[in-house]
């Protein structure tokens, strides 16, 4: 029987092998430019998003099934790291120790860590962010959730996993870890609006942990939307209402009318894809 895990990793690569293959106008409109699975131990991907010169990474940490009442859906959680490129802006705002290990040779020309610089990354450097993955009752609805400090000041390791005992950082760090999450989140929606050839029912923000912290939610629904409505504005704490139909942006509207056409090559870096 397969888990919630592998349920969730199952939904998130059948809308990203979809998307490898569409073309390069309709990549550039939606800003995904390049995406490729990482060959650990729990599902993971890179991907590169128009507007950020650097690359992203998300990581399966958690999964399960949630319910509530006539609710149920697979979770999957993800640490959303960032690699800023170093001749970026917001590479200052890393902490020493993260942008020498950047700037080392175990990351390579893609800036993504080499094989072995992966297990340095995945003991909490670079993570500024939570990535939450809802998919629902018999597919009918799923929802992406974003969970990121407006302005990351921990050490390495204290927003997310523990350091390795080997890790010595500084603390000098800053990173506006919402607004840097926000390009990867947004790029997300608009890659479901796409494949799903819906816009989300409902999009709402929320400031929570005395403004320190900013939520962002979407969902989308192939049915009555009340009960999902319900359930995630307890769940998350953002007011969800798919008749407040203003925080449906005019882009996400024009990507789920385009016309879907496939390119012979894919973006995907993985070895399915070649």
């Amino acid at each position: 029987m397969i888990d919630p895990q592998n349920r969730v990793r199952e939904r998130l690569e059948a809308c990203f092998i979809y998307l490898s293959y569409a073309t390069p106008d309709i990549r550039e409109d939606i800003g995904i430019q390049g995406l490729s699975q990482v060959w650990i131990d729990t599902p993971a991907w890179y991907l590169w998003v128009k507007g950020r010169p650097g690359a992203f990474m998300i990581e399966t940490v958690e999964s399960g099934c949630l319910e509530e009442g006539n609710i149920v859906a697979d979770s999957g959680l993800m640490a959303v790291r960032y690699f800023p490129s170093p001749g970026e802006e917001v590479f200052r705002d890393f902490s020493p120790g993260e942008r020498a290990l950047r700037k080392s040779s175990l990351f390579d020309i893609t800036g993504t860590p080499r094989f072995e610089g992966v297990k340095r990354v995945r003991a909490g450097l670079y993570h500024i962010a939570n990535l939450e993955c809802l998919f629902g009752n018999r597919s009918q609805w799923m929802s992406l959730i974003l969970d990121a400090p407006l302005l990351l000041t921990q050490p390495p390791g204290e927003f997310g996993a523990t350091p390795a005992a080997d890790t010595t950082e500084a603390t000098e760090r800053a990173i506006p870890a919402y607004a840097l999450s926000l390009a990867l989140y947004d790029t997300l929606v608009k890659m479901f609006t796409y494949f799903l050839r819906r816009t989300p029912a409902a999009h709402g923000d929320a400031v929570i942990e005395d403004g320190r912290e900013r939520i962002s939610c979407s969902f989308f629904s192939r049915t009555d939307c009340s009960g999902i409505e319900r359930f995630l504005s307890s769940y998350t704490g953002v007011h969800m209402d798919s008749s407040l139909r203003k925080n449906v942006k005019p882009e996400w509207k024009k990507i789920a009318l385009m016309e879907h056409r496939s390119h012979l090559t894919s973006l995907c870096g993985c070895k399915s894809c070649g």
